[in-house]
């Protein structure tokens, strides 16, 4: 198994930018969020090719990933200003657990869709 690591971070780009933008658009935060994340890391599921382990994969990066940013950007000043106490401590780690799982069901979907959408005598469906 291969990560794509170009594929991937254009993923990340991709799902930081739309988790910013829905929400503005939509007036939904943390779902419009989410949903921004998780057609970037669809899309990184499709980028890959019908390969769903790799799909699998690379989205769970891509998760794993995306999910690290934000906190640094939104939990570690947080941390910074008021200190780390044990609630922090366990919803910080049930995001990271989430989106991993998130992305690794996100970039299986879109291999799913790119392998429905690849001829049958074609060698990259596999």
């Amino acid at each position: 198994m291969l990560i794509k690591w170009k594929i991937v971070t254009l993923g990340i780009i991709m799902a930081l930018i739309l988790a910013y933008i829905i929400p503005i658009f939509t007036g939904l935060a943390e779902i419009g969020a989410f949903i921004g994340f998780f057609i970037g890391t669809i899309y990184v599921g499709y980028a890959v090719g019908a390969n769903l382990k790799e799909g699998a994969l690379n989205g769970l990066v891509v998760g794993f990933l995306v999910i690290v940013i934000s906190l640094f950007m939104v939990v570690g000043s947080i941390w910074a200003f008021m200190g780390m106490d044990s609630e922090t401590i366990f919803y910080t780690l049930y995001a990271i657990i989430f989106y991993i799982i998130a992305g690794a069901i996100a970039g299986f979907i879109g291999s799913l869709i790119k392998r429905s959408r690849t001829p049958k005598g074609n060698p990259t469906s596999n």
